[in-house]
């Protein structure tokens, strides 16, 4: 599923008002239903997103978002910070996933995962809540208790930004002159090693590549 192209944000100069416009524009975008934007996006929601000026980069722009519970593979630690018990604010940009929590306690604590270290994204959805898996090399990411609303719209977010990461790696190694042919193959294969592309799609690309020199 392909989402809307962005009219850029500028986060960086973004007042507080205009950050709750973005937010609002992007909430109504992943559900269109008044009523459940209203209990699912909440002010501590809201305040999450207020610190993303500090943490995107210059001309990020934000695709979806959510909110849960947020568990590494020992379902106790992300990336070696401690989640037990406190929900997590995730986010979707066209450049990686962030965790973030602002608790009162902690601290802000983030997390960023960039999509050339992602290989898959899934959500299950129950009567109400369900939950979002992240796929990061060897580390299994789980948000539980999220909305079931919004479990589509940001896994669709991630594998479209996915997707649009993929191919734009597979154009930085079309082909260019032949002494640089071992300089291609090797961004190949570096790139199916990290499971950006597949076996069949390295198998392809190898070929046009060799083909080129022939």
């Amino acid at each position: 599923m392909n989402m809307p192209e962005l009219e850029p944000f500028d986060f960086k100069t973004a007042s507080e008002s205009d950050l709750k416009k973005e937010y609002d524009r992007i909430a109504s975008e992943m559900i269109d239903d008044q009523y459940a934007i209203e209990i699912y996006f909440t002010m501590e929601m809201f305040e999450n997103f207020k610190e993303l000026p500090s943490i995107l980069q210059d001309g990020e722009q934000v695709l979806a978002f959510c909110s849960g519970y947020a568990f590494g593979k020992d379902h106790a630690l992300l990336g070696g910070i401690t989640t037990d018990g406190e929900t997590w604010f995730i986010v979707v940009t066209d450049k990686r996933i962030l965790f973030i929590n602002t608790g009162k306690f902690s601290g802000l604590q983030q997390i960023s995962i960039d999509f050339d270290n992602v290989n898959a994204v899934s959500g299950s959805e129950k009567l109400m809540f369900g939950e979002i898996r992240i796929q990061d090399g060897d580390t299994e990411r789980i948000i539980k208790w999220v909305p079931k609303k919004m479990i589509k719209p940001f896994t669709y977010a991630a594998q479209d930004a996915m997707e649009k990461r993929k191919k734009a790696n597979a154009q930085s190694i079309s082909p260019t002159p032949s002494n640089d042919r071992y300089a291609q193959l090797e961004k190949l294969a570096e790139l199916k090693e990290k499971g950006i592309i597949s076996e069949e799609e390295f198998i392809q690309e190898k070929k046009k590549i060799l083909a080129k020199d022939t």
